[in-house]
């Protein structure tokens, strides 16, 4: 064979048949003078598989098509190749062997493709139709050659006939170079003359410009010296008037500043001797009202001492009056009061801390708040809200079902509050506020309750130590302790773990919780 390039084959088939494709793609691989293409063997990881195989298709002096019934019968990419490759054989001269149609099975062969000579490999013409197949190849091969040496030729015949066209374009381009050196040569000497012309003129201009200029730098000169001497009379004269103008307003200004000063000094010491007055008087004020409460306390203290010694139980006249309305409300009610009454929740009564004087019910111990339930009678409600034996006002909640912990949506949510989940609660009743200042300092006077021990207003401060400014207030104002059982339930249903921060109003130390709420 001519030494050449090798011959480019095309292996166009169906994924189907790829094992006969393989026997034949390596029987076509072992001829050094044919370079056969399989998809599976020659296109790399990563690479744009469809247009690897159309820029093959391309490339390709001929294209096998391997044909069977799982190729003519089936669509996908096989039938994009064989169009492509159909295509691609109408561009080339019908004598050139371009397309070699192979069937691997009994199959009918396509349309397109019945104007060429097809041929069976399998069965027993398996052998003779790869004999075949070389013969059409090393047929294409010789086409090949011949028609890229014709090609060559062509390209050899083109090149000589450019060499000869850029030879003579070379000896017109000198001669016209030779005629435009000449032209040049002589407008170069004709410019030369004229510039000479030109050059004596100009300097004939410039001397009568430069004589006219230098009488004209000369009045200059002097003008300027002339308007020099004037503007430094001028500048003398404003340098007089502005030190005379500087010297009266610095005066001005001084006496200014004595006048203003002297009158400030003269406010601040008037300023001074009444604040000093009010100051005096404020002082006397405060000494003789705190006198004045000492005085009275001492005298409420020893009446109440004498009333709670002398006088006996009081009667609480409100109830009575409350079941009075009652029981005629129930007279003239009948069966309809009957019904309202045995919806109603009945308030339970809960250990909580009583702020009534008599009798005593709290008491305060370090670190822990022990408190004995006081059995009381159940108050009578009214629409949505009752008073309790401690007068502390309470509210009504009916039953009804609310959504318990966070959402996951909360990014301040614990991990004890998720998931949110429903829950059903019974009517219940719930003081309207926390335990007031008030309402301890009576229990205090009264003696039912005492002020918080020394270690346990030491434990809260060691333990807000670490917290903002608004905690220190606690050494200067009472301190409430409750149980954690009786503390009503956070917004979202659950009570406050014990030993954590509720929130900048509660602490909650060893199983108690220190309300600085109100305060």
């Amino acid at each position: 064979m001519p030494n050449t390039r090798p011959l480019k084959v095309f292996l166009c088939h169906a994924s189907a048949d790829k094992s006969a494709v393989r026997e034949l793609y390596q029987r076509l691989k072992g001829e050094d003078w044919i370079d056969p293409w399989l998809d599976v063997a020659r296109i790399l990881p990563g690479q744009h598989w469809t247009s690897v195989i159309r820029q093959s298709l391309a490339n390709a002096d001929s294209v096998i098509i391997l044909i069977s019934n799982n190729s003519i019968n089936r669509e996908g990419f096989v039938q994009r190749e064989l169009n492509y490759a159909w295509e691609l054989s109408l561009e080339k001269p019908r004598n050139v062997i371009y397309l070699i149609p192979l069937r691997l099975e009994e199959c009918d062969v396509p349309y397109d493709l019945r104007e060429r000579q097809w041929a069976d490999y399998f069965g027993e013409k398996q052998e003779e139709t790869y004999l075949a197949l070389l013969q059409s190849l090393k047929l294409r091969h010789e086409q090949k050659v011949r028609l890229e040496a014709e090609e060559q030729k062509q390209r050899d015949t083109l090149r000589e006939k450019a060499d000869r066209e850029a030879e003579e374009k070379a000896g017109r381009e000198n001669a016209e170079k030779v005629a435009r050196e000449r032209a040049e040569r002589d407008a170069a000497e004709k410019a030369d003359r004229e510039a000479a012309e030109k050059a004596a003129r100009e300097k004939a201009v410039r001397e009568a410009k430069e004589k006219a200029e230098r009488e004209n730098a000369e009045k200059v000169v002097r003008e300027k010296a002339d308007r020099e001497a004037k503007e430094k009379v001028e500048h003398a004269t404003a340098e007089k008037l502005a030190l005379e103008n500087a010297e009266r307003e610095n005066t001005e200004k001084a006496a200014r500043e004595k006048a203003a000063r002297e009158a400030k000094e003269k406010a601040e010491r008037a300023a001074a001797e009444k604040l000093a007055l009010e100051n005096t008087e404020r002082e006397n004020a405060e000494k003789v009202a705190r006198e004045k409460a000492a005085r009275e306390k001492r005298e409420r203290e020893a009446k109440r001492k004498i009333t709670r010694e002398s006088k006996p139980a009081p009667v609480n006249l409100r109830l009575l009056g409350i079941g009075g309305i009652i029981l005629f409300a129930c007279i003239l009610g009948g069966f309809g009061l009957n019904y309202l009454i045995n919806h109603l929740p009945v308030a339970t009564s809960f250990p909580k801390v009583t702020l009534t004087p008599n009798p005593p019910t709290a008491t305060s111990v370090p670190f822990t708040a022990t408190h004995q339930p006081t059995q009381t009678p159940i108050p009578t409600p009214t629409l949505g809200t009752m008073i309790g034996s401690d007068g502390m006002k309470l509210l009504y909640v009916p039953a009804g079902e609310f959504k318990m912990g966070s959402t996951d949506a909360d990014s301040l949510a614990q991990s004890d509050e998720k998931p949110q989940h429903p829950v059903t609660l019974k009517a219940f009743w719930i003081d309207q506020t926390e335990v007031t200042n008030k309402q301890y300092a009576a229990c205090v006077s009264g003696g039912g309750c005492t002020p918080p021990s020394a270690p346990v207003i030491k434990a809260i401060l060691n333990l807000t130590n670490s917290l903002s400014s608004t905690w220190i207030g606690i050494k200067r104002k009472p301190i409430v302790i409750m149980p954690v059982a009786n503390y009503p339930l956070k917004p979202n249903g659950k009570k406050p773990p014990v030993g954590t921060i509720l929130h900048r109003k509660n602490i909650y130390i060893l199983g108690a919780m220190i309300s600085t709420a109100q305060l």
